[in-house]
């Protein structure tokens, strides 16, 4: 039934039911549930009763039992695939890109853990930002301003008329962003911070003429790698149309030339085809090194005569390698401003290498203008004053803000006008000849075959710092300050970070000067507390702790201080006004347009009026003077006692005039030194005197002694030795008459020496040893008388005499001694006899005696260099 024909109203009932629906609909957060509360309580009552049914599933035996059935079978692996294809549709909305099928058991849980790791992390980054706690993550562009002060003094306000300078002139723009990603993060080439050269990334070499080749080389950093087109920049030649004059192609306003920008790889294909119709193209970078340790390349301008491209190198950084097709190319002309850094970038981030390049820089250095930047050379041959206060802004933001936009466009957008003016100059400047042009070639050429290397750490990094601080150190201070500037650069190096943001230099020099004793001090000593600071603290204090441990013994290098203070110690007249130490702000280009006295639009002479000026006549030989004599006598000597007083000598002034006296005193101990050392000569030719002396005496004495001993010996009769003897038996050689002649020989050559006779006791001995030789000539005598008896008795009949004698003996003996009882029995036992008692050998005169001289010898020549050594050091003792 229609609802409009119901007369008792319920149809505005239904109506209002059907909107409070939509109503309920629309403020539901979750299809089907009122309230978030209600749909946590239902999931939580969905997971109580999962997990009540796995509880019941069956496990160990039992499962193997009903995994018999197929029934069983087929709703586990149906449920199995159920959960799987669950568990994944979770794990891609988190963003893991993993497939959970192919995973073991563990492997599975771990990707369950991360995607409920991410999930909390998100819920909380959503709760602190709905709670105020953090910001929106969005880059925030910031842009500071800082007015200019006005640099003229008021002593040239009437004759100057007021500088006009532009409004980007006069204030200083830092451009900055908050909430930036770091783009490191992201680059599919991990930097590499540490000492180890750094290595070329380049796999392809177009427009080669030799093959690629990478190798290490010995250079004055150390070891580097070569430079992959070192060979094709050795052979380039400029070609002849660079050489010559030519009509230089006037430039398209900013606004009608056409901005295309590169970002996605896809386009980079496109930029190559475009730059390969042109034979001359304009180049350059914008780079970032506050937040990185080695510096990031953020942006790249390249400029034809029709169009300006704009290309993101963050995104593209592994990509834009393909443009060596078009920078190595030698018929294409690449022009740069200032290109000693940007060769080097190019290098490291992008692998890309030049070839045929001309550096606007070097041209006007060999034109000798009076400034070298871009902004002259744009305002003196284009009439463009650039904004150069966002030079130093963070190119790292993304989207680029049209300022900066514009900024990166002029860099090179009339580049390509400027150098054909500064060809044509320098070809004027020759008088038609290219030998200057030739000279900008040959640098811009020479700044290709750079190769970029890593900063690395060195103490003369640390001390060239400490030298410009003009601060004077103690080794304390000094020890700080090494290893606070290591622990900067190893900290930098970690963190990916410049050095300036993890400690700028004044903060450094301010705690190793300060040495704080707490770790509050040294967060007191900067100015605004550097985040790596506060989370390195205590190591900080540790090494300044022990800073203050070392003793104050190691003295400072002289040489600094010598270098300090002739830095620091300038003689200066601080009387003449016209003094003015900085001319030139630190911030503020030097210019060539600044008012002068000598310029024709100023006004040097006032108008004089009509009126009637009274002027004072300059004869003052009848005034009277205002002041007497005295007291100007008075004022002139108090001038010059403050002159006096305040004239100051700097030290390498008084070094000057000290060097006289050093000089002098120098040439006194130089005398000193000579009289000494001829003394010391002196003293030395005498004991050498008297050493020869005492040696000659002992020399004489010794000779008559061995004269006599000689003689002695020679009148000694010749003995036959046993084994010689007629009629006995040949005796053994016996070592000891070996020993014996051994000896003799060594007394016969000592017997050369000379033998001093100084004492009784060794002229007693002497005695003694001519008594000995007495007594063995009487023995030699009878043995002589014996053999001759001998001799004269035949020899059958002394051995028959002999045998007998020896028969008849041998057997009385024997009787004799078996009636004594002394005859050994048969039976004799040998162990109980000590023949240790028994001596064998037979006792030979001769050779003892011989053996007794050669004591007394060696007994006597003891003596002498012991006397003689006595003797050397009691002329020793009385020389010194």
């Amino acid at each position: 039934m229609d609802p409009t024909e119901d007369w008792s109203g319920n149809c505005q009932t239904l109506e209002n039911e059907t909107q409070e629906n939509e109503n309920k609909e629309i403020n539901q957060i979750i299809p089907g549930y009122a309230s978030f509360h209600d749909y946590v309580q239902e999931a939580f009552h969905v997971m109580k009763l999962g997990i009540k049914n796995a509880n019941n599933l069956p496990t160990g035996s039992n499962f193997n039992y009903y995994s018999c059935f197929p029934s069983f079978r087929k709703n586990k692996d149906d449920n199995i695939k159920l959960l799987l294809n669950v568990v994944q549709h979770v794990l891609g909305i988190t963003g893991v890109k993993n497939n959970i099928s192919n995973r073991d058991i563990e492997e599975k849980f771990d990707l369950l853990l991360e995607a409920n790791d991410v999930l909390l992390d998100r819920a909380n980054a959503l709760m602190d930002k709905e709670c105020g706690i953090t910001k929106n993550s969005e880059v925030e562009v910031v842009v500071s301003h800082l007015k200019n002060q006005p640099i003229n003094g008021g002593w040239n306000n009437q004759i100057c008329q007021p500088l006009q300078i532009s409004e980007n002139a006069q204030s200083i723009r830092l451009l900055a962003g908050k909430n930036i990603q770091r783009p490191q993060l992201m680059f599919k080439d991990k930097i590499d911070n540490s000492s180890k050269p750094w290595c070329p990334r380049i796999k392809d070499k177009p427009n080669s003429l030799k093959p690629l080749a990478i190798y290490l080389e010995e250079s004055e950093n150390g070891e580097v790698f070569n430079h992959p087109y070192e060979y094709e920049l050795n052979m380039f030649v400029p070609p002849n149309d660079q050489l010559k004059k030519s009509e230089p192609t006037k430039y398209k306003n900013l606004e009608d030339t056409l901005l295309v920008m590169i970002k996605d790889p896809s386009d980079i294909k496109l930029l190559i085809n475009d730059l390969k119709q042109y034979k001359e193209i304009a180049v350059d970078l914008e780079h970032h090194s506050y937040r990185s340790f080695q510096g990031i390349t953020c942006l790249m301008q390249i400029s034809t005569e029709d169009k300006d491209y704009l290309i993101d190198t963050l995104s593209l950084r592994s990509e834009l390698h393909e443009l060596n097709e078009i920078f190595t190319k030698p018929t294409i002309l690449k022009v740069f401003h200032g290109a000693d850094l940007d060769i080097q970038w190019l290098q490291r981030d992008l692998s890309l290498y030049v070839v045929n390049m001309f550096d606007t820089h070097q041209a006007a250095k060999q034109l000798n203008l009076p400034y070298l930047s871009l902004a002259y050379l744009l305002k003196h041959y284009c009439n463009v004053d650039p904004d150069k206060h966002f030079q130093m802004a963070d190119w790292r933001i993304r989207p680029l803000p049209e300022k900066l936009i514009k900024y990166a466009r002029e860099d090179t957008h009339y580049l390509l006008y400027i150098k054909d003016m500064l060809k044509n100059a320098l070809i004027d400047v020759a008088n038609g000849q290219i030998n200057i042009l030739k000279v900008v070639y040959d640098r811009s050429t020479e700044i290709c075959k750079k190769t970029y290397v890593k900063p690395i750490w060195t103490e003369e990094n640390c001390m060239t710092m400490y030298r410009k601080s003009q601060k004077m150190f103690n080794n304390k201070q000094l020890y700080a300050l090494r290893e606070l500037h290591k622990w900067r650069d190893d900290t930098a190096r970690i963190e990916d970070d410049s050095i300036a943001y993890v400690l700028p230099n004044h903060m450094l020099l301010n705690i190793a000067e300060t040495l704080p004793r707490e770790m509050q001090g040294i967060l007191a000593c900067c100015d605004s507390i550097p985040p790596l600071v506060r989370q390195n603290l205590l190591k900080l204090h540790k090494i300044i702790l022990k800073a203050r441990e070392q003793p104050l013994i190691k003295p400072i290098l002289e040489e600094d201080i010598r270098q300090r203070l002739t830095q620091r110690n300038h003689h200066t007249n601080l009387d003449v006004w016209m003094y003015s130490p900085h001319d030139i702000p630190s911030d503020m280009e030097a210019r060539a347009d600044l008012p002068c006295l000598l310029d024709k639009n100023n006004v040097l002479e006032t108008p004089i009026s009509n009126t009637n000026i009274a002027i004072k006549h300059t004869v003052t030989v009848f005034d009277s003077p205002t002041i007497s004599e005295d007291e100007e006598v008075g004022k002139t000597e108090q001038e010059s006692t403050k002159k006096k007083k305040f004239v100051f000598v700097s030290p390498f002034e008084r070094y000057k005039r000290v060097i006289p006296m050093i000089a002098e005193q120098e040439a006194q101990e130089r005398e000193k030194q000579k009289q000494e050392e001829e003394n010391r000569l002196k003293k030395e030719i005498e004991i050498v005197e008297s050493k020869n002396r005492v040696y000659q005496h002992f020399k004489q004495v010794s000779q008559m002694i061995t004269g006599k001993n000689e003689s002695e010996l020679s009148k000694k009769p010749s003995q036959t030795p046993l084994s010689q003897m007629p009629g006995r038996k040949r005796k053994r050689d016996s070592n000891i008459n070996k020993q014996d002649e051994v000896q003799e020989e060594k007394t016969n050559d000592n017997l050369s020496t000379p033998v001093p006779i100084l004492e009784t006791r060794i002229i007693q001995d002497l005695k003694k040893d001519v008594s000995e030789v007495e007594y063995l000539k009487e023995e030699q005598n009878v043995q002589e008388s014996v053999t001759k008896k001998q001799k004269q008795i035949p020899n059958n009949e002394t051995m028959n005499l002999l045998r007998s004698r020896k028969k008849g003996e041998r057997e009385r003996t024997i009787k004799d001694l078996e009636k004594k009882g002394m005859m050994p029995s048969k039976k004799f036992d040998y162990k109980i006899v000590d023949f240790s008692a028994f001596q064998g050998g037979s006792q030979n005169i001769p050779n003892q005696v011989q053996f007794e001289q050669t004591m007394v010898r060696m007994y006597i020549s003891f003596h002498y260099h012991l006397v003689n050594l006595l003797i050397i050091f009691k002329y020793q003792f009385l020389f010194l």
